[in-house]
């Protein structure tokens, strides 16, 4: 087990990625025509680091879009107008260069520029391995995976739509750290594998770990991940599947409608936390059909993971067959009173399947209890909780 105390630093540099976002232009679909390409891409290859100047790109083709790619650097800028662009082969699109936290790479366009593969079950739609990306606007649809993004840092995606994608919409994989995802609408996954839909996905499972960990430990360390005012909608799998090994992400203020209906492969909840120290804040599920469950839910599915999960304010709309929010074990996670789920058929919380009650919410909490007095609690699950919670009030009410 990789202990996650001294981490908890990477959701606060999330928040700050994310405050540059403003003015973010986003313009409906309308009718526009397809660009091809005219010669064999590189595919799945990763393109090289570029070495050119900085400097401010418009495309209009495929060619252009992929030129200006591969020679971006910190500071660069592409604009790519409206159209479909869909490489040879319905390959993948790669953004491998690496911007600077001061100097990202920006990527914009309005939502009828299209970046696409050939089919749901053809390539990734985007790839991201390089760092410091801003993606703005666009749209990515018709690949087998929306977004992907390995080892990237500091990378936000505002804005975008994806749609029409074989498993998952967007993915924070391979030890990416303080990614952002807000204000995108992520809609139709898992058309071709449905039990892989998820909206959003957060590191990977450990069974995976082989081919994406990192660092001394081999896990897929995934950290600080700001999934914030996102629209996910006809999602299969979870809205937002949060893996073991991922830590001190936050998923605040987002809607989940018609999520996690397929019930395979344990798609049964709007968000399930498996990692530790996730915020879970004032997020709408409604619409819920199928083999929905639980709205909310942290599994241990690794040792030493899906503990100290905090969720609060959240609201679920309409009946539900389980718990508002269901601990697979409790394991430190806390669900406060100020959360609500009126049509859950269990209650609010539960562990294990058994109702278990919630917790003081944490404004009254932040206001009424200082620092040293925590420690002074008679109580050891007490103790925890109450430093938690503090923590992840301070960490939310900036963001």
């Amino acid at each position: 087990m990789r202990h996650s105390s001294n981490r908890r630093a990477f959701a606060a540099a999330a928040v700050t990625a994310s405050v540059s976002l403003l003015g973010i232009e986003v313009a409906a679909n309308s009718s526009t025509p397809v660009a091809r390409a005219s010669f064999k891409s590189t595919g799945q290859r990763a393109l090289p680091t570029p070495t050119a100047e900085p400097g401010e790109t418009t495309v209009r083709t495929v060619a252009e879009l992929e030129e200006a790619l591969e020679e971006a650097g910190p500071g660069s800028t592409i604009t790519v107008e409206n159209g479909v662009y869909q490489r040879d082969g319905g390959d993948r699109w790669v953004a491998a260069a690496s911007g600077t936290s001061s100097a990202p790479i920006v990527l914009k366009g309005t939502r009828a520029a299209i970046l696409e593969s050939d089919s749901p079950d053809g390539d990734y739609g985007l790839h991201i391995t390089g760092s410091y990306w801003r993606v703005k606007g666009i749209t990515i649809r018709n690949a087998t995976k929306g977004i992907v993004l390995d080892g990237s840092v500091g990378t936000v995606i505002a804005a975008v739509e994806v749609r029409n994608i074989g498993d998952e919409g967007v993915h924070f994989r391979a030890c990416s750290s303080n990614g952002v995802l807000r204000k995108s609408y992520v809609h139709d996954t898992g058309v071709e594998s449905p039990q892989y839909g998820e909206g959003v996905y957060a590191g990977s499972a450990n069974s995976n770990w082989g081919l994406y960990g990192c660092g001394d430990d081999g896990e897929d360390d995934t950290e600080g991940t700001l999934i914030k005012e996102n629209i996910f909608r006809d999602i299969p799998a979870e809205g937002a599947d949060l893996k073991e090994g991922t830590d001190s992400g936050t998923v605040r203020g987002n809607t989940f409608d018609n999520v996690g209906f397929s019930g395979e492969n344990s798609a049964d909840s709007a968000v399930d936390a498996k990692g530790n120290n996730w915020q879970v804040i004032s997020n709408t599920v409604k619409n819920s059909t199928g083999d929905f469950a639980d709205a909310f839910q942290s599994h241990t599915v690794y040792d030493g993971y899906g503990e100290d999960n905090f969720f609060d304010r959240n609201n679920v709309v309409g009946d539900i067959p389980g718990f508002g929010f269901g601990f697979y074990p409790e394991a430190g996670n806390v669900a406060t009173c100020d959360n609500t789920a009126p049509g859950a058929e269990l209650g609010l919380v539960g562990a294990n399947g058994d109702p278990v009650p919630c917790e003081q919410g944490v404004g009254a909490l932040a206001s009424t209890v200082r620092p040293t007095e925590a420690s002074t609690q008679s109580s050891s699950r007490t103790t925890s909780t109450l430093r938690f919670s503090r923590l992840a009030y301070r960490a939310v009410s900036s963001v």
